[in-house]
């Protein structure tokens, strides 16, 4: 008989660790929260817009900001990320899809609200457009 243990881990250590990490992104998460909402307070909403924005980054969405009257933001899909447009506690109006977060952010940084993306060759594709009214 060998003298050697093959170690299995506790049950418990793993359940501690899942905990610990679950905890430690619980609050990088709220991290963004508080930033993203200093950020919306000195560009000077009221009241009953930072609660709808609060609500809006507990759904999981970021870069929030009002475009041509309109609260967008940015979220991860399976696939894509999204810009999501005509936000409100009902849901949203209309999405648009890109490869990647950074060009979804750049996107929405930099979009008026009135025109539709143009599909570009520098790898800033719009997947799918989904917006009523609009042809």
């Amino acid at each position: 008989m060998s003298n050697e243990h093959t170690f299995m881990p506790d049950p418990l250590l793993t359940l501690i660790d899942g905990a610990i990490e679950q905890l430690n992104k619980s609050m990088q998460r709220s991290e963004q929260y508080l930033d993203e909402a200093k950020k919306l307070f000195t560009e000077g909403y009221c009241d009953k817009e930072l609660r709808l924005a609060a609500y809006l980054m507990e759904q999981g969405y970021e870069d929030l900001r009002k475009v041509n009257g309109m609260w967008c933001g940015t979220m991860r899909m399976l696939f894509t990320h999204g810009v999501f447009i005509d936000l409100d506690h009902t849901g949203q109006r209309g999405r648009i899809c890109f490869v990647s977060k950074a060009f979804a952010s750049l996107f929405l940084k930099e979009w008026d609200g009135k025109t539709l993306p143009a599909v570009g060759e520098d790898g800033c594709t719009a997947i799918k457009v989904t917006l009523p009214n609009h042809k």
